[in-house]
């Protein structure tokens, strides 16, 4: 059996420093956008809403699939999380990416794709899920990236019933066409998802 030379043991040291790094700069990258969503929803709780203009904001959790823009109501959201794979269920429906594991709890993965006419994505480093509660059942929506959160005006969401991007016209809330530009962001109702008992 070979010697491991000084280099060798070096090379590991460094390896293992590396993916200790990487590690932590996910870590952190995953904490701030729970703590973004988390400071929004207490905001947003506790808010004193002294006028009309305020009554009728609707928070938003802004996502992408592919390079479209789509948005659910912030209240359903729980959490955002990093994806890193999921156990597949033999014959599940094609939405379903399979189960995770969140600290102790069976989670359902729910491929977003299915739903919106969207070509399958391979999921990347920036690839999250959003965990959301609906009817009290904990969901994971798979995404290729989490952005923002959008407070939106009720009275500048569009009514469109009519988009060849959605399987189930109920899915779509409106759109919104962010200050008259070519940004469009889809809102969808995450109740409405066919997995949804």
């Amino acid at each position: 059996m070979a010697k491991r030379t000084t280099n060798d043991k070096m090379s590991d040291k460094f390896k293992n420093n590396f993916e200790k790094v990487k590690l932590g700069i996910q870590k952190k990258r995953e904490l701030a956008e729970n703590k973004m969503v988390e400071e929004i929803k207490h905001s947003y709780e506790t808010q004193n809403i002294v006028d009309a203009w305020d009554i009728h904001n609707v928070q938003f959790l802004n996502f992408s699939i592919n390079n479209t823009e789509y948005a659910i109501e912030l209240k359903y959201v729980n959490e955002i999380v990093r994806y890193s794979g999921a156990i597949k269920i033999p014959k599940s429906k094609g939405c379903l990416e399979g189960i995770i594991n969140l600290r102790d709890q069976i989670i359902p993965v729910v491929n977003v794709g299915y739903f919106l006419n969207e070509v399958e994505f391979t999921p990347n480093d920036n690839s999250r899920l959003i965990i959301i509660t609906v009817n009290k059942i904990l969901y994971g929506l798979l995404v290729n990236k989490v952005s923002q959160v959008l407070n939106i005006p009720s009275n500048s969401i569009k009514s469109f019933q009519q988009c060849g991007k959605v399987k189930n016209e109920n899915l779509l809330m409106g759109i919104v066409n962010h200050n008259n530009s070519e940004r469009i962001t889809l809102l969808l109702n995450a109740s409405k998802f066919g997995f949804v008992a």
